[in-house]
């Protein structure tokens, strides 16, 4: 019983350590931020990936906790309970795309953060910016990012 218990501590230390090291962490911004084709570049393809970040929140990210992970089990042994369901749920983004520095809507994306856009014109610059819509209603604004095509 006392290699379990060991084991269970360690673990357990562990998980504690993580959670102090990751909340200090830079705090990210609220809007969705960085696009992975910076603003202003140039673009050598018709078809173009466009993807971004946004910040997790706790009802955007799995969550657990230290509490009611750990149980008693057989001849009174300290278990590590996985069985347990993990709320999750997922943020909405608006996209607006075009050719103008007010881009357009052009499509809504769930739980994703990338977008594909085809059949792109050479010579011209495009204008992008995403909303996140998250499962309280709150909207976040992106700047807006642009890149010309060659």
């Amino acid at each position: 019983m006392m290699k379990d218990s060991g084991l269970i501590i360690g673990i357990a230390v562990t998980i504690l350590f993580l959670a102090v090291l990751l909340s200090f962490q830079e705090p990210k911004p609220l809007e969705p931020y960085g696009p992975n084709i910076p603003a202003g570049a140039t673009v050598y393809t018709r078809n173009v990936l466009l993807s971004w970040e946004f910040r997790a929140d706790s009802r955007t990210t799995v969550g657990i906790g230290l509490s009611g992970i750990f149980k008693i089990g057989e001849k009174g042994r300290l278990i590590l309970d996985v069985s347990g369901t993990i709320p999750v749920s997922c943020t909405v983004y608006e996209v607006y795309f075009g050719d103008s520095p007010n881009p357009p809507y052009y499509k809504t994306v769930r739980c994703q953060r990338e977008i594909v856009i085809r059949g792109l014109e050479s010579g011209r610059t495009y204008y992008w910016q995403v909303v996140a819509i998250t499962e309280d209603d709150q909207r976040y604004r992106g700047q807006l990012w642009w890149f010309h095509i060659n």
